[in-house]
């Protein structure tokens, strides 16, 4: 499992954003974080990964590590940022190898 902090938020709603990853991680999986539901159809996210290692894109119906799996292979390449449409409820990211102090943003 990811490290966990309790200043996280559970849920990301619209216009919210939210720092999975500004430091060395315990494991290579960030924190899940819940994408809020939209009625009108399914929620745009956007990723900016600013660390030095790729992070894989990883979708899951509830938080435990072997419900997890890869969104449709989708890598948000070290030093870019990605836009798509989301279809789990819960996402986190994984990496590699350590990203270290490179940020690691997801907002809605």
């Amino acid at each position: 499992m990811a490290d966990y902090s309790p200043r996280l938020t559970t849920n990301l709603g619209v216009g919210e954003q939210q720092i999975l990853s500004n430091s060395s991680l315990a494991s290579l999986n960030t924190q899940a974080v819940a994408i809020g539901r939209d009625a009108a159809q399914r929620p745009f996210i956007g990723i900016f990964n600013a660390s030095a290692v790729d992070a894989n894109v990883q979708v899951a119906p509830i938080d435990q590590d072997s419900a997890y799996t890869s969104f449709n292979g989708t890598v948000v390449t070290a030093g870019t940022m990605l836009y798509l449409q989301i279809s789990g409820p819960l996402l986190r990211l994984n990496f590699a190898s350590d990203p270290g102090a490179g940020v690691v943003t997801v907002v809605r």
